[in-house]
């Protein structure tokens, strides 16, 4: 009788502990707690979904509100695409986010969820030479009628570019253009050749159309073409990559917590 009760009191305190556990926040919630109906869970699926990243950290300080609002959010993720552009690391901290409105976020489109304001960010990104080539260089010019065999390389005194250029004079003319400059930041978001120069192949070819050419290639790439804004506002590269930060570097916090 004595070991029926002991059985059926510490079953009854299991079972308590394990309500509180659920209702307490701040946790972390794994895969297998993502088809939740509640705000964070749709809105970390939102982000998983638009940013493909290979691994992705999210962290809010509270649930969203009806009004789209999120006061402070933390995001870490590996290998996310953006405009088709593998991005190796990317990590962010905003501050008042308003997004859309919560009984929007489940409509159906390609972005029921959307970004209206943000009051702060901090960011910091890396990307590789590979993925630029890989990635950028193929879906950016890839198919163009003008530009074909586009690469980078990365030095660790810049940056050295080289492509073959269809120009049009009397006769179509493919041109190989050598450029050797670096990379900088325009509009705190977008990486653009600077201070570069240039040589052709074709020495009879004007230098005000081979620099019209060069120039139909910036940006190289813009951050801003996805559902966050960013804002950077230092570059710095090797021959391997480029790491883009802002003033301050975004730092992760407790609280409402997913992964995958």
């Amino acid at each position: 009788m004595k070991s029926f009760f002991l059985r059926r009191t510490f079953g009854g305190f299991a079972l308590l502990g394990l309500g509180l556990l659920l209702l307490c926040p701040g946790k972390s919630l794994g895969h297998s707690q993502n088809v939740s109906s509640l705000p964070s869970a749709v809105l970390f699926r939102e982000f998983h979904r638009q940013l493909k990243p290979e691994k992705i950290v999210m962290i809010l300080d509270e649930e969203p509100q009806e009004s789209g609002r999120v006061r402070h959010l933390y995001l870490d993720l590996l290998g996310p695409r953006l405009g088709g552009v593998r991005v190796q690391r990317l990590a962010l901290e905003a501050w008042d986010v308003q997004f859309n409105p919560v009984e929007e976020w489940t409509a159906s489109g390609d972005e029921p969820v959307k970004v209206q304001e943000v009051l702060q960010t901090y960011a910091e990104g890396i990307i590789t030479e590979k993925d630029l080539n890989d990635d950028l260089l193929q879906k950016k010019f890839g198919d163009d009628k003008k530009w074909h065999h586009l690469y980078l390389d990365f030095t660790p005194e810049g940056i050295y570019a080289r492509g073959e250029y269809r120009m049009k004079l009397l006769v179509n003319l493919d041109i190989l253009i050598e450029i050797n400059g670096k990379l900088g930041i325009k509009k705190d978001r977008e990486i653009w050749l600077e201070d570069y120069r240039f040589r052709v192949n074709k020495v009879n070819v004007p230098k005000r159309l081979t620099r019209s050419a060069v120039e139909e290639l910036q940006p190289l790439l813009d951050l801003g073409k996805y559902m966050f804004p960013l804002q950077f506002k230092t570059l710095i590269m090797d021959d391997e990559k480029v790491a883009l930060r802002s003033k301050v570097a975004p730092k992760s916090f407790k609280g409402i917590e997913y992964r995958q």
